[in-house]
């Protein structure tokens, strides 16, 4: 936590200045000033969110700046975010009675995390305000948390009617896989063309495996005569990763289907970190596509069976 340019003083607003001795000091709120960045387009900068909190801290009555902390590097959780575990600390220490913000969505974008650190400041004693709306208390930041998840599935109910009808429509969702491009001359979106060079690629791996080759010995095979994997880099087994020839050989997209509502996302309450689980196929949209198959059904079909054998038998 850096000081302002007065450290460890303040001016009383007559012009007269106050240090940690004056008998005024002792009286007064000493506040934190807490900026942030955004990688979010035309975002006030740091110097302007330090000019609009200095402005509104005038205003408060018996206000003096105690210092400011400014977060550079953000974090998608309280805990990763070192600016916010030195407020913490000048909490811990007495340092602080007002932690000021622009908004609150400097502090934190998650309201999870906003109403556990209003938790921990109302702990110590220590209140949180934003230029915005004043003080937050933590009753305000469990409605706002509230508020933000009728949002959320709200803006989630609408991506997946948006997904269905994509689906319907015959349109994939998302990249396209290796071995189609986007058809742009198409004029609309999830609309695939095959690419020649790829698509060949796709085809030798589904043959190669019913020829009775390993996996490990097909990806081996790709990787000597050098084709790249579908990220550049070389081909592994793996169905968790974009070069592995699992996701290949099990991706319906290749037969002439489109398929969405594979995955439910969520994001992990401790790390934040977003995370996908695979639905139960029952649940899966499947429809016709408007694209090219590379593979025929039954070819498809054969792989999965050989592949279903080899699992069984392991």
């Amino acid at each position: 936590m850096t000081k302002p340019e007065t450290a460890n003083s303040a001016n009383n607003g007559k012009g007269e200045l106050l240090t940690e001795r004056s008998p005024q000091y002792a009286r007064a709120v000493r506040v934190i000033f807490y900026a942030s960045t955004s990688n979010k387009p035309y975002d006030i900068s740091i110097e302007d969110q330090m000019i609009i909190m200095a402005e509104y801290s005038s205003n408060q009555k018996g206000w003096v700046a105690a210092g400011k902390v400014i977060d550079s590097q953000g974090g998608r959780t309280l805990r990763k975010r070192p600016a916010l575990r030195q407020i913490e600390q000048a909490m811990r220490d007495g340092q602080v009675d007002v932690v000021l913000a622009t908004e609150p969505s400097r502090l934190s974008r998650r309201h999870s995390d906003l109403a556990e650190l209003i938790g921990l400041a109302e702990r110590y004693g220590v209140e949180v305000w934003t230029t915005t709306i004043g003080r937050i208390t933590n009753m305000m930041a469990v409605a706002l948390q509230m508020v933000a998840g009728l949002g959320l599935d709200d803006r989630r109910s609408r991506t997946v009617r948006r997904h269905e009808a994509m689906n319907k429509d015959g349109r994939h969702i998302g990249r396209p896989p290796y071995g189609y491009d986007v058809d742009r001359a198409a004029g609309q979106n999830g609309i695939l063309k095959i690419c020649l060079e790829e698509a060949r690629i796709v085809s030798r791996i589904y043959h190669s495996y019913l020829a009775g080759p390993s996996l490990s010995a097909i990806v081996k095979e790709l990787n000597e005569i050098c084709v790249p994997s579908p990220r550049g880099g070389k081909w592994n087994v793996t169905m968790l990763s974009e070069d592995g020839i699992c996701g290949v050989l099990h991706d319906m997209t290749y037969t002439g289907l489109v398929i969405c509502g594979m995955y439910e996302t969520f994001e992990d309450a401790t790390t934040g970190a977003c995370m996908r689980v695979l639905k139960p196929r029952a649940e899966w949209k499947i429809a016709k596509g408007r694209h090219e198959p590379i593979v025929a059904a039954e070819v498809f079909d054969a792989v999965q069976k050989c592949h279903a054998g080899e699992r069984t038998a392991a």
